[in-house]
């Protein structure tokens, strides 16, 4: 599941995976709708961003912890190690920082899902 207000990040994120046949990605464009699609799917990862309007990506993270314990990465802009450091106290598996390399974001999911 890849939560990002802004679109152009979804297709990137999908485009990076689409020669990837052990993954689908499903999409969601806030943290509310994150939350309606993981209580009606299995979701096996979810890339979150942090900046979002309404509910930002921890706020997300708070609830969705409610309903799942799926491996979340943090994808996001913000390089500020006090969050990094919130992010891994809230359970983060990981945090990609943008813009990232599609390289080292499969990496990262490899080394989380394989």
């Amino acid at each position: 599941l890849v939560v990002d207000d802004e679109k152009i990040n979804i297709r990137l994120i999908e485009n990076i995976c689409k020669d990837e046949p052990l993954y689908k990605i499903v999409a969601a464009e806030s943290g509310m709708q994150a939350i309606d699609i993981v209580k009606s799917q299995h979701i096996d990862l979810i890339l979150l961003d942090i900046e979002m309007p309404g509910m930002d990506g921890f706020q997300t993270l708070e609830k969705l912890r409610k309903i799942t314990d799926a491996p979340v990465v943090f994808v996001t802009a913000y390089k500020d190690y006090k969050l990094i450091a919130r992010a891994r106290k809230m359970g983060v598996e990981d945090y990609i920082t943008k813009p990232f390399l599609p390289i080292v974001f499969l990496e990262t999911l490899y080394g989380i899902i394989g």
